[in-house]
């Protein structure tokens, strides 16, 4: 029950795309680089099979203020570098 509870993360860009083909994208096609500074307080569990995260205890306001950029992932295949 608490990893329904959690927000689902991976830690790499590829096994998030992974993951949403896998579900053909049934999770949504975009998907977000989210970079969580070291003084959020944040809970989480993990990892699991292939990178997978489960994280606890964060405001969805604060976690959205962590989002890096978003990517349409069926058009992306690997994350484009920064310039």
């Amino acid at each position: 029950m608490r990893s329904w509870e959690g927000v689902s993360v991976f830690d790499t860009y590829g096994a998030a795309r992974d993951n949403a083909q896998k579900w053909k994208w049934g999770p949504g096609e975009y998907l977000a680089e989210v970079v969580i500074p070291d003084d959020l307080p944040v809970t989480y569990d993990g990892p699991h099979a292939r990178g997978h995260y489960d994280l606890h205890d964060v405001p969805a306001e604060a976690l959205l203020g962590c989002v890096t950029r978003v990517m349409h992932a069926p058009t992306t295949p690997t994350l484009p570098r920064r310039t």
